[in-house]
């Protein structure tokens, strides 16, 4: 049965109300926009706009996106609007300065579900090709978990996702243990039941989730994983907690599976090293399938590829002019963006080193260590930034990744290891 996961309805009703689609598909033919219902005939991220308008019609995700293209109404008129657009026009005239820019936005988005057809061909027409870079830093890291290998084949499962989201497809070997015992260790590898639900649907068909049999799966997962927690710990507190919790879940509608999904997802990261609960994750994860990854100690001098979850941080400039040393390696060969001077962007996150002194670098190395603890699901492998044409010493480098030496998912160089001790 097809669930609405993301309430796309709205989009339909507005469309729908006073012939409000009609009425722009004539307008977008005319050239010439003149009523008001950009923000649901075109679409944008959630996070660029401020209006209530805006954060009612933002897409929340990109797999939003792929169900709103997905949409038996909406997908189609979407694709209409587009093909629709003048072959020869300038968005500014037909939409204004502010409203070009959310189509701008939106045929980026787009484009990135869909590639290499009418956004992208849009795109070419009324922005010279290129994409919107918001759109882009907003999208980025969600992109990366879509990309390459699901989190159960990077990590040596063998043994299908739909076996461990469904509870079915799975070999006769797998037991429950191995299951829950899995699911905890991705956890705690930096993978989230969240990330795992929107890569398993990434690669469904928007008609076809099967919201019932995850709901049904992560409801049993709960429930043992609860009933071992209160046996274990006798602690009438954190059961009355649990048992509310699994209640509210058993009750949740289809619509409402990544409320579900979520609230495990919170339990586990407030409890995950809890002297009530670690014992019992540690006996399940006894029994998780996944392999051990082996990684450097010290970033490599030359890295020529990335794992999936892996990210390659380079000195760059705010220019975001990546035209040598290891800023061209990032653009060359890990996705980095002309004109993005600072964050992640592919598989690669820059740190800006060529605007002043050390003080005026700090802060931004400050920020990607706090980004990296945000996102422990990415490995980061931290180059020797700085230290080639912005001309800096080691020595001058590596005291500010002081706070990074402890931080589980950064790897450092051993010059700057060594220096810092």
């Amino acid at each position: 049965m097809n669930v609405d996961l993301f309430n796309l309805e709205r989009f339909v009703t507005a469309q729908d109300a006073y012939n409000s689609y009609n009425i722009a598909l004539e307008e977008i033919k005319a050239g010439q926009k003149r009523t008001h219902w950009m923000w649901y005939v075109f679409p944008q991220i959630k996070g660029l706009g401020h209006s209530d308008r805006s954060r009612k019609f933002a897409i929340s995700s990109l797999l939003e996106a792929k169900a709103y293209l997905e949409h038996d109404t909406l997908g189609g008129r979407l694709r209409e609007a587009v093909e629709a657009l003048p072959a020869y026009g300038n968005a500014e005239r037909i939409f204004g300065h502010l409203d070009a820019m959310k189509l701008h936005s939106c045929l980026t988005l787009f484009d990135i579900v869909s590639p290499h057809g009418i956004f992208a061909n849009c795109l070419y027409k009324y922005f010279g090709g290129e994409r919107c870079e918001s759109t882009l830093k907003m999208v980025s890291t969600e992109l990366l978990c879509y990309e390459g290998d699901n989190a159960f084949e990077r990590n040596g499962v063998r043994e299908v996702p739909r076996a461990f989201l469904e509870r079915i497809d799975g070999s006769a070997q797998l037991t429950g243990e191995n299951v829950t015992g899995t699911l905890l260790d991705l956890f705690g590898r930096g993978e989230t039941m969240r990330k795992l639900l929107c890569e398993y649907l990434w690669v469904k068909d928007a008609g076809n989730y099967r919201v019932s049999c995850i709901s049904n799966a992560l409801l049993v997962y709960m429930r043992d994983t609860f009933q071992e927690i209160a046996r274990n710990s006798k602690d009438d507190i954190l059961h009355k907690e649990m048992k509310g919790m699994y209640d509210r879940c058993l009750h949740a509608r289809d619509i409402e599976l990544f409320q579900v999904v979520d609230a495990f997802d919170e339990f586990l990261k407030k409890y995950w090293n809890d002297a009530r609960v670690k014992p019992v994750i540690d006996n399940y994860m006894k029994e998780s399938l996944c392999k051990y990854i082996h990684r450097p100690e010290y970033t490599p001098d030359a890295i020529e590829r990335l794992r999936p979850d892996e990210v390659f941080v380079f000195g760059s400039n705010l220019e975001g002019k990546h035209g040598s040393g290891a800023a061209r390696a990032a653009l060359d060969k890990f996705g980095a963006v002309w004109g993005q001077g600072v964050g992640l962007q592919g598989q690669s996150y820059a740190i800006p080193t060529m605007h002043g002194g050390v003080e005026a670098i700090k802060p931004y190395v400050d920020g990607f260590i706090d980004f990296a603890k945000e996102h422990t699901g990415l490995f980061f492998y931290v180059t020797r930034i700085g230290c080639g044409i912005a001309g800096f010493k080691d020595s001058q480098i590596a005291p500010l990744f002081k706070d990074a030496v402890e931080v589980p998912n950064i790897c450092l160089p051993k010059s700057f290891v060594d220096i810092l001790g």
